[in-house]
């Protein structure tokens, strides 16, 4: 019987096997293996999930809807770094998120068709930029905050030609 619910392991390397129904799962399956990979899986009339845990500790969670559309998943390596995404009801990536073990963040937010419309990406060191987009994914707006006081601000037209910049730089304050 593990064999079905564990393909890539043969039976003598599974330590602990649970399969059948719960209040929420009509299909239940978990597992763990003797070399540390875990996995769970539920499905039931709302949705479910299946999550796994690998040799070297790197998780990861999808949960999906009654329709079996995927409507979040998340990974986290063992070394810290985390990666998210939410979709829609449609199956269309809406939120991206990542945030690396050195405390490097990125988000992204795309409309119902998509399509980029914002971006923030801030280092290790404090600098955040902002990059907001159109309809069509043409950036439009782009900002940069430096934490040593360099600022920048772009303004696109809709055909990503620059037409305004300005530029607040602490080094010429003095």
């Amino acid at each position: 019987m593990p064999q079905a619910a564990t393909a890539t392991h043969s039976p003598d390397d599974v330590i602990e096997y649970r399969a059948g129904s719960t209040d929420k799962c009509r299909r239940f399956v978990k597992y763990e293996t003797t070399d540390g990979e875990e996995f769970e899986s539920c499905i039931g009339p709302d949705g479910g999930f299946v999550e796994e845990v690998d040799d070297d500790g790197d998780e990861e969670r999808t949960e999906f809807d009654r329709n079996g559309i995927v409507r979040y998943r998340r990974t986290e390596e063992e070394d810290g770094d985390e990666e998210e995404w939410i979709y829609d009801g449609n199956g269309t990536l809406r939120v991206y998120r990542e945030e690396e073990e050195d405390d490097d963040e990125e988000e992204r937010i795309y409309d119902v068709n998509g399509t980029l419309r914002f971006q923030r990406t801030e280092d290790d060191d404090g600098d955040e930029r902002e990059r907001w987009y159109d309809e069509t994914g043409t950036l439009r707006v782009f900002q940069k905050d430096d934490e040593d006081g360099d600022d920048v601000r772009r303004v696109y037209d809709a055909n990503g030609i620059l037409i305004e910049s300005d530029r607040d730089d602490d080094d010429f304050d003095d």
